[in-house]
């Protein structure tokens, strides 16, 4: 989300398209999708949608305090699903998403699990499936696709699959508070703080740690991770396969990694949170009465504390 415009950007996959095609081709299917929505009165006066779907995953990721025009981006994935590449969004009511721009921010070489800006000027994104955190350096201007920069994948000795610090295990969401990067990690049960060079940061227990551990069970799965503007950090996550709704929770931790908070009944995929603390999920009920299927948004505001 982008407080600055109040505009909401979101992916998923769904069938149910209507007669949506893939991308350069006729028929349709499950497919890989983003839009945009206004997160005040009149959701739909901003909706960007894409005229066709994706074979292979997209994503896409706004700046949190940047301006419309600011470093803002969605991942439109090659044909052959081994490059993504990063586009810019313009946050206003009218320009669309473009695709097959002959110019991009850079290229991933992978589907990213969650994906987030660094303020400094970088983009990260982390695959469950390679247990990789993958550091793009942005360049001053959007270039020609052919010499778009690639972003590092870290692997082996650094942000590889692993136990120890400095490595891996199942990532599914990062994270950016200042400037360091925070990784959720299932496999591992943790939080883990990196700079840009994927080195470890001692950021918890009074600047001790670079991890934070969590709760570990084997029916329990961490969804998502997001951090508000004083280092707070919330965590999504859901036991026995999300079967039933009090089966998700959302923990609220301190900046040195503490648990301060629990709320159960959160029943979402992934989610967003403001400098106020509001709360934004993108959830697995879909949204009633339209002619395409698409997921639902939420709006968890927090309660006023006691006198």
């Amino acid at each position: 989300m982008n407080q600055r415009t109040g505009m909401a950007g979101y992916s998923f996959s769904a069938g149910g398209q209507g007669d949506r095609p893939f991308c350069g081709e006729s028929g349709g299917g499950v497919m890989h999708l983003f839009q945009n929505v206004f997160l005040a009165e009149d959701p739909e006066r901003a909706l960007k949608v894409l005229p066709c779907g994706f074979r292979h995953p997209a994503g896409i990721v706004y700046e949190r305090l940047g301006v419309a025009t600011g470093r803002h981006f969605f991942f439109e994935p090659a044909p052959d699903g081994q490059s993504y590449f990063l586009e810019s969004v313009v946050l206003d009511n009218a320009s669309p998403f473009t695709l097959n721009n002959p110019l991009a921010w850079g290229r991933f070489t992978q589907a990213l699990e969650s994906v987030a800006v660094v303020p400094t000027g970088y983009v990260v994104g982390v695959s469950r499936l390679t247990h990789k955190l993958e550091i793009l350096a942005l360049p001053p201007t959007a270039v020609d696709r052919a010499t778009a920069p690639q972003a590092v994948p870290f692997s082996v000795m650094k942000a590889g699959e692993g136990t120890r610090e400095g490595l891996l295990s199942a990532p599914v969401a990062v994270a950016v508070r200042d400037a360091t990067i925070l990784v959720l990690e299932t496999g591992n049960a943790r939080i883990q703080a990196f700079d840009v060079s994927a080195n470890p940061v001692l950021m918890f227990k009074n600047g001790t740690a670079a991890t934070v551990d969590l709760e570990k069970s084997a029916d329990l799965e961490y969804l998502d991770l997001a951090v508000e503007g004083l280092g707070y950090m919330y965590v999504l996550s859901a036991a026995n396969g999300g079967l039933a709704v009090d089966d998700y929770r959302l923990d609220i931790l301190t900046p040195q990694g503490n648990l301060l908070t629990r709320t159960t009944g959160v029943a979402a995929a992934r989610l967003a949170v403001d400098t106020f603390r509001n709360v934004y999920t993108l959830n697995f009920a879909t949204v009633a009465g339209l002619a395409r299927v698409e997921p639902s948004l939420s709006q968890w505001v927090p309660s006023t504390p006691a006198a």
